[in-house]
């Protein structure tokens, strides 16, 4: 009943499968039936008497060119796309690499995100009991840095932001007027139970504010007047402040900012550490929104524009912050295109001219 021209194998497996399928029978045994069964089920003979998988099972020839064309596949491309890959994460740093840190003293901690540069420095001066300052552009990290040094000196984190509002109660705390029930500042409450606090945007504060932590520093004790308490300093309490400028008051960029009393920044001069922008940080929060070569090309324009800035001492800042919001947007759709546009929106056509080559 077999033709003499059928011989090879695939020819017997169609002529199998087709009868299997007019006689609604299962057909996953074929892929893996010898010549002579398939011979003799092609011919008319009995279904075979070998394990079949039950209705509804795997099909046994779908899995094994599925599993041909993978393989086939991978040879061809894989090493390439494995190699790109790699290059690729190299550039945007999406690997990132446990650091941990040992303080004489404390515990080891693992912190399993990119560090700040500029982290070292800080836990030398926290590790001293030293005041510390940072001072930097916005958006280069300074309050993550804080957070971070907190979480390697194994120590809570707490944080009172002292821009424009702040008052002496963000410092002390509150009383209330109806009953006299005192309700501590996040500083007050760390200040007696140990922790790292940083006091944000420190030189955005009332001067006259700050005469107040500067006792809280020297004298070791806070004093709540209204409320008739005094609080002693935790033997690991460590105070950090943030600012854009060192305190000597507003700049071209950063005209909001107040003059600083000597008597502050004397508290805080062997703190002082410089917050730059750091290149691997900037990688990192890219390599986050996970937008491949994309990510490459936010980065190359997004440095060629914070290098002229620089340049040209343009009023203008190209932050950390805006980077990663960039490659959030791109992650959402956006297109790198559209986001320079976005980001150049409120240029002078003098600012615009002179980066025209970014």
């Amino acid at each position: 009943m077999i033709a003499e021209t059928i011989q090879t194998r695939a020819d017997l497996q169609r002529i199998c499968r087709e009868r299997a399928a007019s006689a609604g029978q299962a057909r996953t045994w074929i892929v893996s039936a010898t010549m002579d069964t398939l011979r003799d089920y092609a011919a008319g003979g009995e279904l075979p008497s070998v394990p079949v998988p039950a209705a509804g099972g795997v099909n046994l020839l779908a899995d094994a060119i599925r599993a041909a064309a993978v393989e086939a596949v991978t040879d061809l491309v894989g090493d390439a796309v494995a190699d790109r890959l790699t290059a690729i994460e190299e550039r945007l740093g999406t690997v990132t690499r446990p650091t941990v840190i040992s303080i004489a003293g404390r515990p080891a901690v693992t912190i399993n995100r990119r560090i700040h540069a500029a982290l070292a420095e800080v836990l030398e001066c926290l590790a001293a009991n030293v005041e510390v300052f940072l001072v930097g552009p916005a958006g280069s990290g300074k309050t993550q840095l804080a957070a971070d040094a907190a979480e390697a000196f194994g120590a809570p984190f707490g944080l009172t932001p002292l821009s424009g509002g702040a008052t002496e109660s963000s410092i002390l705390g509150s009383v209330s007027p109806l009953d006299g029930r005192y309700t501590p500042s996040s500083f007050s409450a760390m200040y007696a139970a140990g922790g790292v606090h940083l006091l944000d945007e420190i030189d955005g504060a009332d001067p006259n504010m700050l005469l107040t932590v500067n006792g809280a520093i020297s004298n070791h004790h806070l004093s709540i007047p209204r409320a008739g308490l005094r609080i002693d300093k935790h033997a690991d309490f460590r105070l950090i402040a943030a600012a854009n400028t060192y305190g000597n008051g507003p700049d071209a960029v950063y005209v909001g900012r107040e003059q600083l009393d000597a008597a502050t920044l004397d508290r805080f001069t062997m703190g002082r550490v410089f917050v730059d922008y750091d290149l691997e940080i900037d990688k990192a929060v890219v390599a986050a929104a996970g937008i491949g070569e994309v990510g490459e090309d936010l980065l190359t324009w997004a440095w060629s524009v914070r290098d002229a800035i620089g340049q040209h001492k343009l009023r203008r800042i190209m932050s950390t912050r805006i980077i990663s919001k960039a490659a959030a947007r791109i992650a959402a759709g956006g297109t790198l295109e559209q986001l320079k546009q976005t980001y150049f929106l409120s240029w002078t056509a003098d600012e615009k001219r002179r980066i025209d080559n970014v």
